[in-house]
C-alpha cells in the first residue's frame, strides 16, 4: 500500500512539474528534461511514471480541465442570488491577467487540439460543461423572474461562454485587451440577452433560487 502512495505523489509531483515547465517554456517547446528539471528528477524517472511525454501532457489537460469545472460548479452553488451568480460565474470564467495560471495553462493547449482527436474530446467536454453551468443559471433565473431572456436559454449559454473564451484569450495574451474591458463587453451582452446590469454591485430582490443547479453527471 506505501508503495502505491509514494508512486501516486511523485506522478502528482510529475503532473505540477509539467504545469511549470509549460507555463515557463510554453506547450510547443517543452520536453522530457524540462519536466525533469523542474521536478528535480532524472529524464528516466519521468519516463518511468509516464512513458510517453504525449500521455504526460494529457494528464495535465484533464486535470486542468477538471480543476476548472468543478470550481465553477462549486462556485455557482454557494450563490443564491441569480444576478450575483451570474456575475460571479462569468468572472471566473475570465483570466485575471497574462498571470493567470489555470486559464494560461488551458490556452497552452489550443494548438493541440485542432490536431489531435484525443485533446479535441476534452476540450469538447468542458466546452460543455461550461455550457450546462451557464444554462443552468439562466434558466432558474428566468423561472424566478429576475431574467428575461431575449434568445433561448442554450442559446444565451452558448454565447456566454464563447465570448469568455475569446475576450479570455485576448486578456492571457496581454497585448490587446484587460480583464476589465473583457468584463464590460460581457456584461453588455448579457444586459440584452437576459435583460439584467450585471455592473450593479447590489443583489437582486429574490433572496434564494429554490432549484439546486445540478453537476457534471448528475
Amino acid at each position: 500500500m506505501s508503495r502505491k502512495k509514494d508512486q501516486a505523489a511523485r506522478r502528482k509531483h510529475l503532473l505540477e512539474a509539467a504545469r511549470k515547465a509549460i507555463l515557463k517554456r510554453g506547450l510547443v517547446t517543452v520536453g522530457v528534461r524540462d519536466i525533469a528539471q523542474a521536478a528535480s528528477m532524472s529524464p528516466g524517472s519521468v519516463t518511468y511514471y509516464f512513458p510517453t511525454i504525449d500521455e504526460l501532457l494529457r494528464q495535465v489537460q484533464a486535470d486542468a480541465i477538471a480543476r476548472f469545472a468543478q470550481a465553477r460548479w462549486e462556485l455557482v452553488r454557494t450563490i443564491d442570488d441569480p444576478v450575483v451568480r451570474l456575475r460571479a460565474l462569468i468572472e471566473r470564467g475570465v483570466a485575471t491577467g497574462p498571470d493567470d495560471e489555470l486559464l494560461c495553462l488551458l490556452n497552452e493547449f489550443t494548438g493541440l487540439i485542432r490536431r489531435n482527436p484525443i485533446y479535441q474530446v476534452s476540450w469538447k467536454s468542458l466546452n460543455d460543461s461550461q455550457i450546462s453551468i451557464y444554462e443552468s443559471v439562466i434558466t432558474t433565473g428566468a423561472a424566478l423572474g429576475v431574467f428575461t431572456l431575449s434568445s433561448p436559454a442554450l442559446s444565451i449559454a452558448r454565447n456566454f461562454v464563447g465570448l469568455e473564451d475569446i475576450y479570455g484569450f485576448h486578456v492571457v495574451m496581454g497585448a490587446s485587451m484587460i480583464r476589465d474591458e473583457a468584463l464590460e463587453l460581457i456584461y453588455d451582452f448579457a444586459m440584452g440577452a437576459v435583460g439584467c446590469d450585471l455592473r450593479d454591485p447590489r443583489p437582486s430582490p429574490q433572496a434564494a433560487a429554490p432549484e439546486v443547479l445540478a453537476g457534471p453527471g448528475e
